[in-house]
Parts: C-alpha cells; sequence; structure tokens
C-alpha cells in the first residue's frame, strides 16, 4: 500500500513537471535613461575669461548595453521566469575648456549583475505570441568615477580614479515583447524592457592618481584610500572627522530594447494507458 501510494505521488508529480514548457533565453540589447537625474554641468569659456558657458548633465548609471540570460517555466498562459544578466554600463560624461583655465572630462558609469525572479503571462496562441514579464530585481554593481584634467597654464596633466561598491541595490524590471514561434526548439523574440532602480553604495576608494605621470597614490595615507559613505557627516572647525562621505543614491532606471532566442523544451502530458 505504501508503495502503490508513493509511486501515485510520482506519478502526479512527474506529470505535472512534463505538463509544463520549460525554456532557455539569452538575449542582448541596449538601454536608454529613463528618470534621468542631473550628474554635473558642462563648463565652458567664451571668447573672454568674463564670458562662461554651463550646459547640465543628466542621465543614469542603468543605461548600456547588457546580456541576459534565464530559465523559465509555463502552464497554459502563465509562468515564471530567473534571470540573470551582466550589464557594462555607458560613461555619463561632464566637459570643462577653456584657455588657460582646467580643461577635461569626468566621467561616471557602472558595470555589474543583477539576479530577476519574474511572474510572465504569454498568449499561447498563433505564430506571433505576445507577453509580459515583471518581478522584483537585485543588483550588485560596481560604480566608477574618472577625471582627466589639464591644470594652470603649464598645462600639466592629472589622472584621478575611484570606486564605489558594497550594498546591493533592489528596484523592479518589467518587459512586454513579442515571441516568433517559428520553431518547436528555437523561438526568436524581441522586448521592451524597463527598470526602476536605484543604488547607494556604502564603500568607496581611490584607485589611481596621478599628476603629470607621478603617481601620487604613495602620499596619500590609508585613511585617505578608502572611505564610506554615511548617512551624514561632522565637522570640527570645518575640518571633516575623516574621509568619509555623505550617503547619495545613485539613479539607475532604464528602458530598451532587447532581442535574443528562446530554446524551448517538449511538453510532455503523462497519461494513464487504457486496458
Amino acid at each position: 500500500m505504501k508503495s502503490f501510494f508513493l509511486a501515485g505521488i510520482f506519478t502526479l508529480c512527474t506529470g505535472a513537471l512534463f505538463a509544463q514548457h520549460g525554456y532557455v533565453r539569452i538575449n542582448t540589447g541596449y538601454a536608454a535613461p529613463l528618470g534621468a537625474q542631473k550628474f554635473g554641468e558642462n563648463h565652458s569659456y567664451g571668447a573672454s575669461s568674463t564670458t562662461e558657458v554651463y550646459t547640465g548633465v543628466y542621465g543614469t548609471l542603468g543605461s548600456g548595453f547588457s546580456v541576459q540570460a534565464a530559465y523559465g517555466r509555463r502552464k497554459n498562459i502563465f509562468g515564471w521566469d530567473l534571470e540573470v544578466a551582466y550589464q557594462a554600463g555607458e560613461k555619463n560624461e561632464v566637459h570643462e575648456s577653456g584657455p588657460g583655465y582646467p580643461e577635461g572630462t569626468a566621467r561616471l558609469f557602472a558595470n555589474g549583475v543583477s539576479v530577476t525572479p519574474a511572474f510572465t503571462i504569454t498568449v499561447d496562441e498563433g505564430k506571433v505570441q505576445p507577453y509580459m514579464r515583471v518581478g522584483p530585481t537585485l543588483g550588485f554593481y560596481k560604480v566608477h568615477y574618472e577625471e582627466n584634467y589639464l591644470l594652470g597654464t603649464s598645462r600639466v596633466e592629472s589622472n584621478y580614479a575611484e570606486e564605489y561598491y558594497g550594498n546591493a541595490a533592489l528596484g523592479v524590471k518589467g518587459s512586454l515583447g513579442l515571441v516568433f514561434n517559428t520553431g518547436k526548439m528555437i523561438q526568436f523574440f524581441t522586448e521592451i524592457q524597463f527598470a526602476s532602480m536605484s543604488y547607494a553604495p556604502s564603500k568607496g576608494k581611490i584607485v589611481s592618481y596621478d599628476i603629470d605621470g607621478e603617481n601620487m597614490m604613495d602620499f596619500l595615507t590609508d585613511e585617505e584610500k578608502s572611505f564610506r559613505f554615511e548617512e551624514g557627516i561632522t565637522l570640527y572647525g570645518g575640518e571633516p572627522e575623516n574621509y568619509n562621505r555623505v550617503k547619495n543614491p545613485l539613479p539607475f532606471g532604464s528602458i530598451g530594447i532587447q532581442a535574443g532566442i528562446r530554446i524551448t523544451q517538449l511538453s510532455v502530458s503523462v497519461t494513464r494507458s487504457k486496458k
């Protein structure tokens, strides 16, 4: 009796499993900023030193190219999808120029990995099948800040770089797309994808600093090279207590287009044979 009962449970479980449609998808694409915020101002001088021009620079750290891979399962129109994505962020640049004044570029960008478990709905009819996918996303990023300037009238070259990391970014990610059901095993798809997310790193460090080819890192203490981001800092006589900085959430919102292939598994239904 016990063996019969276990065999029955096994049959029901395997039947439910194979009655579902499983797939693996691989896709890539580009995302533009969504909910852009101001990163800085381009600054230039006119014909005389009394004429200055400022223009705002807006963007997010979620823009750029990405590669994504996921495994999912679907039964009827409902399903789930577990995605892992790598983002190579686009550089947000702020420029400064003018004769006899500091001239150069500062850049802010991010690279990292995100994990997104999502709920899916697919219209399973016809050769072109619309679908939607939405779920929470968890990101693990490293933010890069770089600046390269020519200083003073002698145009001494200065290069400086920092990295910010620690903590995880939490947000929402979703997609609206079309699957082109041209084959039983391999399907092509394209989708519009959005993400709403911000990231507040907890730590940072100076990774490089040189002036006119001379390495300046040797002149910095360990306390100066590494710092933390805190909710607030205290000044004593105008001087900070340490080299920590105020925490500043960075925008990662994006909207873009993705395209790729979906490799499906044939669904198999377990039925009881008639005698």
